[in-house]
């Protein structure tokens, strides 16, 4: 189930990227960013799941290398899109997501790469996802955000609603769900409208 899940992500976030590649606007860079990072991070999974058996977690780093890599361009393209100067805050994303990821690597553990998606997509997603609503009327970062939410509860609760339908098929359901409403949230950015 997970790589069906890790597929249809890969597939839905290559077509948003395709989609914004051909709006030709510079202002949405970091959303085609993301987009494309997001494609390569669960094509990535999708390999490490499938071949779990013969690398077992280090099959999976390729993949967390860039999901750190996606959380780092979600952050900036939502940086942008409120119109916040990137220049003071790409030092510090970038500490935070390599800080995770060398300690997941180090102890072979997804929850410190869990941990700074947790603080771009969550915190800081709701943050400006909440300041994006007011002052250009944007909901779907909200929305998007909202979306993801529930993933942080999965998780952490361990909620396995049946063998075939597990934790890890549950959140990627949001996560899903949730590239929608980050695609609405770039198109509707000044010239483009849903």
């Amino acid at each position: 189930m997970a790589i069906l899940w890790d597929g249809l992500i890969c597939f839905t976030a290559l077509l948003f990227y395709m989609y914004l590649r051909k709006k030709n606007d510079t202002n949405l860079t970091s959303f085609i960013r993301f987009f494309i990072w997001m494609s390569i991070s669960t094509f990535l999974g999708l390999f490490g799941h499938l071949f779990f058996i013969y690398f077992g977690f280090y099959g999976k780093f390729p993949s967390w290398i860039c999901i750190s890599v996606t959380s780092y361009y979600f952050c900036i393209s939502i940086l942008e899109i409120n119109q916040i100067n990137i220049k003071n805050w790409k030092i510090g994303l970038f500490t935070k997501g390599i800080s995770c990821l060398l300690i997941s690597l180090m102890f072979t553990k997804f929850s410190f790469v869990a941990l700074d998606s947790v603080v771009s997509f969550m915190v800081l997603g709701t943050f400006l996802g909440v300041k994006l609503f007011k002052e250009q009327k944007n909901p779907f970062l909200l929305i998007g955000t909202i979306c993801i939410l529930p993933t942080l509860f999965i998780f952490g609760l361990k909620m396995n609603i049946h063998r075939y339908f597990n934790k890890d098929d549950f959140s990627h359901f949001f996560i899903l769900l949730s590239l929608f409403f980050y695609y609405f949230c770039a198109t509707k950015n000044r010239k483009y409208d849903v």
